[in-house]
């Protein structure tokens, strides 16, 4: 699987995110083959961004003056469709459904105040279970819907797309997404996460993603080479990846359960060969791709929309190795809302000498600062915050009842051994040694444990956490991911 990059388009992404004299090189190129009166429209999309790094650029005056138009007009664009969304925004608000600005104008405010960002429209996530309210409110406050969608159309219309516009006469449009592109109908309850992590956004009136999921659905947004917004998802992705709350740790709670781990790794390879910052370091931490994940970026490549994109989401969702929690609904990442019972965990400091922290994740899905939801089959994670070179953090696990007493409980990293859980005591009591700084891999049979802090008497419900990797007749489990 190849994602083709006109070679304009390559040049266009160098001059936005490569060092100065590899941007300046890159603009000139393009500007001698590509009049910047001709620009594509994904190209034209780019360009307000090169006019904040005209010093560094040092382009010709004609394309100097043409740059610093297309920015003037971006910014009053910006902000009429800002002024759309405050509009559309208080409507919502005012029948109970909060929003999330996606896409454009959430991009935007990531872009800061020196860069701007080219805006086409206003584009905001509701609960899937309030699209037919949410449409009702627009529709009451004047709007109406793309291709002639009434409220009444809603529920059918929901069920083969993922958003629906909304428009007012000589306005901007302002589509109503209940779900990300491609993901099917009956995934509506996965884009529940990108609505826990959601903040203010200052004074306005709509919420902004997390920075790390922002990333992620500028990937779904904007991977397929049909696609024309793909330019600008590359430019968007370059720039996210240099603000510090990006972490793979975050990205992959959107990316896993959407099936776009292999579209970011491509999306990385190629930002990374072109010596974007971060790109390569951020494709070391990201947890590998499985087959559902290289077989839906494949298929977007060809074909968006289309019935190929629908049958391998549903083969993707109904092989083993791409089974996700069977709900997010109950992670609170904020204020404190109990999680149900047996399928909690909750992140715990285990050793506040060591600055060591326990967290736990399910396969593909990583929540390090709040709590998990699991089921059986799921890979458990043990991870530690960076601590001093050398220290020890131990963790003393009762191992469930009935653990055998001769098999060898073993702690693994990337396929090797990290330390060895000694064999149980007759009390079913094991420790753990782990070094500070290691994250560490369990693979879980779906069993809750819980797990102390020696000397600490500070016990905590780790849930799915330990089983045996070998056992001293040499078996082992094999296990990616």
């Amino acid at each position: 699987m190849t994602y083709a990059v006109p070679h304009p388009h390559r040049l266009l992404l160098r001059a936005a995110v490569a060092p100065a004299a590899t941007a300046a090189a890159a603009l000139a190129e393009w500007a001698a083959a590509t009049p910047i009166t001709r620009a594509d429209p994904d190209e034209t999309t780019v360009l307000p961004l090169l006019a904040s790094r005209l010093t560094e650029l040092a382009p010709a005056p004609a394309v100097a003056q043409r740059l610093r138009g297309l920015r003037r007009h971006a910014v009053v664009r910006q902000f009429v469709v800002r002024e759309e969304l405050t509009a559309a925004a208080g409507l919502l608000r005012a029948q109970g459904i909060e929003p999330i600005a996606v896409k454009g104008v959430a991009l935007a405010a990531a872009y800061g105040s020196e860069r701007c960002r080219a805006v086409g429209d206003a584009d905001v996530l509701v609960p899937p279970e309030q699209r037919v309210a949410a449409v009702a409110a627009l529709t009451a406050g004047g709007f109406a819907g793309t291709y002639g969608i009434a409220t009444e159309d809603v529920t059918l219309w929901a069920g083969r797309f993922h958003a629906l516009g909304m428009h007012r006469p000589e306005r901007p449009d302002v589509d109503l997404h209940w779900r990300l592109p491609h993901q099917p109908a009956e995934a509506d309850r996965l884009t529940a996460i990108i609505r826990r992590r959601a903040r203010p956004a200052g004074g306005d009136p709509w919420l902004l993603p997390h920075p790390a999921h922002q990333l992620a659905i500028a990937v779904a947004h904007g991977w397929a080479t049909i696609s024309q917004a793909s330019l600008r998802m590359l430019v968007d992705v370059a720039v996210l990846l240099q603000d510090p709350e990006v972490v793979a740790a975050v990205a992959d709670e959107v990316l896993g359960p959407h099936h776009l781990r292999a579209a970011l790794d491509h999306v990385l390879d190629l930002l990374a060969a072109e010596e974007v910052p971060g790109a390569a370091a951020f494709r070391t931490t990201l947890p590998r791709p499985r087959h559902s994940d290289r077989l839906v970026a494949r298929t977007l490549l060809a074909d968006r929309d289309g019935l190929a994109t629908r049958l391998a989401w549903a083969a993707a969702q109904r092989r083993p190795s791409a089974l996700r929690p069977a709900s997010v609904q109950s992670l609170p990442l904020h204020g404190p809302v109990a999680p149900p019972a047996e399928q909690a965990v909750q992140l715990a400091r285990i050793d506040p000498a060591n600055d060591a922290h326990v967290g736990l994740a399910g396969q593909g899905w990583w929540l390090p600062d709040g709590w998990a939801t699991w089921s059986r089959r799921r890979v458990a994670s043990l991870r530690l915050a960076p601590a001093p070179r050398g220290t020890v953090t131990r963790l003393r696990v009762a191992l469930p009842p009935g653990t055998p007493s001769h098999r060898r409980w073993t702690l693994v990293i990337g396929g090797g051994r990290v330390a060895q859980v000694c064999r149980p005591t007759t009390g079913g009591q094991a420790d753990v040694v782990l070094r500070g700084g290691r994250r560490a891999w369990f693979l879980s049979p779906g069993l809750c444990v819980p797990a102390e802090a020696l000397g600490t008497g500070d016990r905590r419900r780790l849930g799915v956490a330990v089983t045996a990797i070998s056992t001293s007749g040499g078996e082992g489990v094999h296990h990616e991911g």
